[in-house]
C-alpha cells in the first residue's frame, strides 16, 4: 500500500524517463533513469522514511531497480540501499574508507551500510535508454566520490563536490577543492544536480570555485558572505557548511 505521504516529495521531472526525487531528510536526492520497466537510480535517499517513499513512487509505477550508482558512500545518499537488494550497487573503490570516516552519523544512519557489488578503480559509461553516463572519479569532498557527466539531459552530478554556493571542506582540503571544481567546470553543462535539494544553473561551480579561493587566501570569517562572489546571496545551507569548515 503506498503511503499518503508520498504526495509530499519534492519531484523534478527532467523527461519522462529522467526524474529527481528529494526527501525531507537533509533535501537528499535520488535521480530516476527509466529504460522500459527499469530503473537505475543515483543514491538512495537520507532517511529510511525518504526510502520508503522512493520505493513507494518506484512501485506505482511498476519500476523494478536493476542499478544504483552511489556518488559517495556517506550516509546520508545510503538509506535506501538495503530496499533494493537485486540491484547492482556501483561505487567507488575507496567507498569503505569514506563510510568510516563520516561524521554527525546517527544510529539509524550508521546500518544504512551496503556493500557495492562493483568498486569503480577509473572512469565506466553505462547506457540506459536514452541517456549515457559517463561516470569519472573526482576526489574533492571525499575519496571516494563519483562525478556523472549525461550529455543528453545537459547535466552533470557534482555530488557533494558543490553544496549550496559553497564547499564542504571538512574531509578534503582546498587543492583537491579546487581540482575537482576545475575538472566539473571544463565539462561545460548548463545544469548541475548535488546530492540535495533539484537541479540548479551550472554557475554554482563557479560560486564554490569563488569560496575555494578566499578560503586558501587565509580568510576564516564567520560570514560566509564574504566568501562568495558579490551577486550570490548566501542561504542557510551555505552559513551551517561554512561554519563547520572554519571551526576545523
Amino acid at each position: 500500500m503506498l503511503r499518503p505521504d508520498i504526495r509530499r516529495m519534492k519531484i523534478e521531472s527532467l523527461g519522462d524517463d529522467l526524474h529527481v526525487l528529494i526527501g525531507e531528510a537533509y533535501e537528499s536526492n535520488s535521480t530516476v533513469f527509466i529504460r522500459g520497466s527499469d530503473a537505475l537510480l543515483i543514491d538512495t535517499m537520507g532517511s529510511t522514511a525518504d526510502a520508503l517513499q522512493l520505493r513507494d513512487w518506484l512501485a506505482q509505477r511498476q519500476l523494478t531497480v536493476r542499478a544504483i550508482v552511489m556518488t559517495h558512500y556517506f550516509s546520508d545518499h545510503m538509506a535506501g540501499l538495503r530496499l533494493f537488494p537485486e540491484a547492482v550497487v556501483i561505487a567507488h573503490r575507496a567507498c569503505d574508507e569514506t563510510f568510516a570516516r563520516e561524521q554527525f552519523r546517527t544510529d539509524e544512519e550508521a546500518a544504512f551500510y551496503v556493500a557495492p557489488t562493483l568498486r569503480l578503480d577509473g572512469d565506466a559509461q553505462l547506457h540506459w535508454g536514452n541517456y549515457t553516463l559517463n561516470i569519472f572519479p573526482n576526489a574533492g569532498h571525499t575519496e571516494s566520490t563519483l562525478n556523472i557527466d549525461v550529455p543528453e539531459a545537459d547535466l552533470v552530478f557534482t555530488a557533494d563536490n558543490v553544496v549550496g554556493n559553497i564547499y564542504y571542506l571538512r574531509y578534503t582540503n582546498v587543492a583537491r577543492a579546487a581540482e575537482a571544481l576545475s575538472k566539473l567546470s571544463a565539462i561545460g553543462r548548463s545544469r548541475i544536480l548535488s546530492s540535495h535539494a533539484g537541479v540548479r544553473n551550472a554557475s554554482a561551480i563557479g560560486s564554490a570555485a569563488h569560496y575555494v579561493a578566499t578560503f586558501a587566501s587565509g580568510s576564516r570569517d564567520a560570514d560566509v558572505q564574504t566568501f562568495l562572489p558579490r551577486d550570490v546571496i548566501a542561504t542557510d545551507t551555505d552559513a551551517h557548511f561554512h561554519s563547520r569548515n572554519i571551526a576545523t
